[in-house]
């Protein structure tokens, strides 16, 4: 039944199409309640709920759980919530979390700070069990990581915990899409995921399967995004951005993205473009919006509306972001595609570098022969691209962007 129950939602996924959302799922219970010698001092459990295994803890597993509760016995209790610790662990997990109680135990107040930050991702009400804990304890578990004598893992970011941790080829704890939707339990995990791990494609259109092939357009990663979001007890939804181009009010196309809301205010999770330049990440609602042209149409300002720095649509914009970043100045339609990674582009890329040369952006190409190689040579209009990438461009490429 459950595999039956994954694999319709691996279906829903592959199709693009919108579905019933997922139920948030619920904190696990803490296996500290197998520990006999606490039971006095922990709060009861409903009388429904019963950790998943019965069995009390082993004399070390029970020792350690007592000197971790001494130190702090919210902080043991969502240790306990960890998958690792759930069922029965084995001496890699001891370890880790002898380890663990070391630090806290040493902890300096910075150290302590920092920590509790971390322990704030995601929905404590929702989420089956704290994530960037569980990566902390996969550090403390390695043998090769030399918690020692390098930087002490509380003291780590968000991205660099993450960095750190999280190792996709370890298939075991990556393969299984229950169990990474689980831990994928806020926008700032899951933004961190997506930038890492997927790759946009228009080919495979909204039949991707996007989280098996890591690849697709902004349908499936939107589907992929809100189902992890909601499962993680957030209000999320799919909405279709739609934009105006300027030049040709009639003609309106759209854009998939991710709209999900914490503390009352409303944000944009858009990882649903090609990979190097266009995906934005995290951004508040208020201003996503100023990167489309409709803004300054449905304002009127006619200033704008004749600067070609607004004018250019956003495809175009894409190619023109990868001319500055080409120091050889020398290149061709299909490496423009290629190096985008986005296929069935090549008559936007010729469109936008006829739009680039008319309003100014870069100089007329010339053409460019050696080797086999047919491509063109060009010069930037320096002042109006930077302008371009401070107005349009502006926002810091942040994996973990924090709202």
């Amino acid at each position: 039944m459950k595999k039956f129950f994954i694999l319709s939602i691996l279906l829903i996924l592959t199709s693009g199409c919108s579905f019933a959302p997922p139920a948030p799922t619920k904190p696990n219970i803490s296996s500290i309640y197998r520990a006999s010698s606490l039971k006095n001092q922990l709060q009861p459990l409903p009388a429904k709920l019963k950790p998943s295994v019965q069995e009390s803890l082993t004399p070390e597993a029970e020792n350690l759980f007592q000197k971790l509760y001494t130190l702090n016995p919210s902080l043991a209790i969502e240790v306990g919530r960890l998958p690792e610790f759930q069922e029965k662990f084995g001496e890699k997990q001891l370890l880790a979390l002898a380890r663990f109680i070391d630090l806290i135990a040493k902890g300096i107040p910075e150290e302590k700070t920092n920590l509790e930050e971390l322990l704030k991702v995601g929905l404590p009400a929702f989420r089956r069990y704290c994530t960037t804990l569980q990566a902390l304890f996969w550090l403390l578990e390695k043998d090769k990581y030399k918690w020692k004598t390098t930087l002490n893992p509380l003291n780590l970011s968000l991205k660099e915990l993450l960095d750190q941790a999280w190792d996709f080829s370890e298939q075991d704890r990556w393969e299984d899409f229950n169990m990474v939707t689980e831990r994928l339990n806020s926008p700032e995990l899951v933004n961190y995921y997506e930038r890492r791990r997927f790759i946009y494609s228009t080919g495979h259109g909204r039949n991707v399967n996007v989280f098996k092939r890591n690849t697709g357009s902004c349908t499936p990663t939107t589907v992929f995004t809100v189902y992890c979001l909601q499962k993680g007890g957030y209000k999320a939804s799919k909405i279709n951005v739609q934009k105006l181009n300027v030049q040709q009010p009639s003609h309106r196309y759209g854009h998939v993205v991710s709209l999900f809301e914490v503390n009352g205010s409303k944000y944009i999770l858009d990882n649903g473009r090609p990979d190097k330049f266009l995906r934005r990440g995290i951004i508040p609602l208020e201003e996503y919006e100023m990167y489309h042209d409709r803004l300054y149409a449905e304002k009127g300002d006619i200033a704008k509306q004749k600067d070609p720095v607004f004018l250019l649509q956003d495809n175009h914009g894409l190619v023109l972001i990868y001319l500055i970043e080409e120091k050889s100045r020398i290149t061709n339609i299909e490496t423009i595609c290629k190096d985008l990674g986005v296929s069935l582009f090549e008559r936007n890329a010729r469109k936008a570098i006829k739009k680039l040369v008319e309003f100014g952006f870069i100089s007329n190409s010339v053409l460019y022969k050696k080797e086999g190689f047919n491509g063109f040579i060009y010069k930037i209009n320096e002042s109006l691209c930077e302008r371009f990438k401070k107005e349009r461009y502006n926002r810091p490429q942040n994996a973990v962007a924090k709202w």
